[in-house]
């Protein structure tokens, strides 16, 4: 995920915002707290919430196209004028390495 973010300006994608979806105030929380269990599996999620600027509509199709390889999915998507709203589903393990 950290490639895709990394290359969103050689998209024309520029990110305002990324937080997770059940943030509790202005503080910075646990990521168990913040985790959800997936059903059938012992995988976890988390969404996050993202708004951002495109330049280009073809920018922002690649970009959404080089998330979605990886292990997230998008829940929501907005689109208006030049702005976005997103909201990501990102999954993984919580063990510890």
């Amino acid at each position: 995920m950290l490639d895709v973010f990394n290359k969103r300006v050689e998209h024309g994608v520029l990110i305002a915002t990324a937080s997770p979806a059940k943030a509790g105030g202005g503080g910075m929380s646990q990521l168990s707290s913040l985790a959800e269990d997936v059903p059938g599996s012992t995988l976890k999620s988390v969404k996050v919430n993202i708004t951002g600027t495109y330049q280009t509509y073809p920018g922002l199709l690649a970009y959404l196209k080089g998330l979605q390889k990886q292990p997230v999915a998008i829940v929501h998507l907005k689109v208006q004028e030049q702005s976005f709203e997103a909201a990501i589903r990102v999954y993984g393990s919580m063990s510890k390495s």
